[in-house]
């Protein structure tokens, strides 16, 4: 029996308070993969009950789940698909009811399953399945074009609605419609920074998300600052718009009137928006204001992270506004985008330009006659530099004498004409001082000369 300090939950209860340990879309996502099993089981005559399989069954069963896992038209499922499936069965198997306490994906029990996994992964690569579809950015000229359509101008109670509610999931970075519904008028608060005086809009209460549940002590918000005199400011469009709301409602997104008069204190109605009305926003937006492409809500969640990557806040300060569990789960956000590939693409195009007009802009040779040769000189004994030796056939002593009788009177100073040097000696050789009256044309000019041998080689 309760007692006024203590609750009496009865098992039920508490079953169904352990169940929203997981967020609403986790469960949905843990039972949409097990009644897919369920139906391939059922379609090959198996036991549906799964759950109560040991090991070794689950192992078997599992494999060829993978490997013939089809949707309902026989197409193959996208790979992203096929591995958050994998992932929900075995939260499916560690929640309430069943607690097992196996892991499909780790233990070595289900080698032989993920080995088949593998192999599915790399079929659905091939057949062009394998690519990730992510939650395009909403770029700059669709933003502007946002914020500067007549469905986001804060003079009318529509217009005001949807500009607030864009602002608060870009600038706290909000995932989807997560807890969107269940906001009242205290969940933020607008206060002022002591430095600067300036406003700013925080988040004053915690909440359970998907990342932070139960066991989290930190809490992760982002903060909407005040931007004085701009058109823009999301302060001065929060605060209207909280003037405008209904008193007897305490929900923070309250329906529209469909008339009012602009001096009218209440523009909203005792009634809150629908579930669906707040998971549709950002599709009605991006139709009504015929942006580029049909973007979501976590468009605008992505939006907000890549801006603060892009404006290199480190991992940890982003994390603390998009309230991600770790820095390997914010890499989606710096993928490069479609503008910045288009501009590299301009430079790659840019360079080839630059290249090809270079080699257009060298000038084309002239059309000259060549200058012919002149007839190379006939050499004979008187005009040589160095005077021919004739044919002796008394032996090596022979020819050396031949050889220096014919080198008579040449100076080696005549054979390099123009070659200073302190160095060279200019001897006549074999110190004969009967200088023949030779013509002595300069051998080497304008070169750097080491030594020089004379080789006498005689054959017999």
């Amino acid at each position: 029996m309760a007692t006024k300090r203590f609750a009496s939950l009865t098992a039920d209860e508490i079953e169904k308070k352990k169940m929203l340990i997981n967020s609403k879309e986790t469960i949905k996502s843990n039972q949409k993969a097990a009644r897919l099993l369920k139906a391939y089981l059922k379609a090959t005559d198996e036991d549906e009950q799964f759950e109560e399989y040991n090991s070794g069954k689950l192992n078997e069963v599992l494999g060829h789940f993978y490997m013939n896992a089809r949707k309902q038209d026989g197409e193959h499922y996208k790979a992203t698909s096929f591995e958050n499936t994998r992932h929900a069965l075995n939260r499916h198997l560690h929640g309430v009811p069943y607690s097992r306490k196996i892991d499909i994906i780790k233990d070595p029990e289900f080698c032989d399953a993920n080995e088949c996994f593998k192999a599915a992964l790399a079929e659905l690569k091939r057949l062009g399945k394998g690519s990730v579809d992510h939650h395009p950015v909403i770029n700059e000229t669709d933003r502007m074009k946002l914020y500067e359509s007549i469905i986001m101008i804060p003079d009318a109670p529509e217009a005001l609605l949807n500009k607030v509610q864009f602002d608060i999931r870009l600038y706290f970075c909000r995932r989807s419609q997560e807890n969107m519904h269940g906001m009242t008028k205290s969940t933020f608060k607008v206060l002022n920074d002591p430095k600067t005086g300036l406003k700013y809009v925080a988040k004053c209460e915690d909440e359970l998300t998907k990342n932070h549940r139960g066991n989290d002590r930190e809490s992760t918000s982002g903060v909407m600052p005040e931007f004085p005199g701009s058109p823009y400011c999301p302060v001065k469009s929060y605060e209207t718009y909280i003037s405008k709301l209904h008193p007897l409602c305490t929900s923070l997104w309250q329906r529209p009137k469909e008339s009012f008069n602009d001096d009218d204190t209440i523009w909203y109605c005792n009634s809150r928006l629908g579930e669906k009305t707040l998971a549709k926003f950002m599709t009605k937006l991006s139709e009504g204001a015929k942006l580029s492409q049909i973007y979501t809500n976590h468009s605008i969640r992505a939006t907000g992270a890549t801006i603060l990557t892009k404006s290199m806040f480190n991992p940890s300060q982003i994390m603390a506004v998009t309230g991600h569990k770790s820095v390997q789960s914010l890499t989606v956000y710096q993928r490069t985008d479609t503008e910045e590939k288009i501009a590299m693409g301009h430079a790659m195009g840019k360079s080839l330009a630059t290249q090809n007009s270079a080699v257009l802009a060298l000038p084309a040779p002239e059309n000259s006659t060549l200058l012919a040769l002149p007839p190379p000189e006939t050499v004979n004994e008187s005009t040589s530099i160095v005077p021919m030796i004739e044919e002796c056939g008394d032996g090596p002593s022979a020819c050396r004498s031949v050889a220096i009788s014919e080198l008579q009177g040449l100076n080696i100073s005549d054979l390099f004409a123009d070659f200073q040097s302190s160095s060279l000696q200019t001897e006549t050789i074999a110190n004969i001082s009967n200088v023949q009256n030779k013509p002595i044309l300069p051998a080497f000019s304008g070169c750097t000369i080491g030594t020089i041998n004379f080789n006498f080689n005689v054959s017999k």
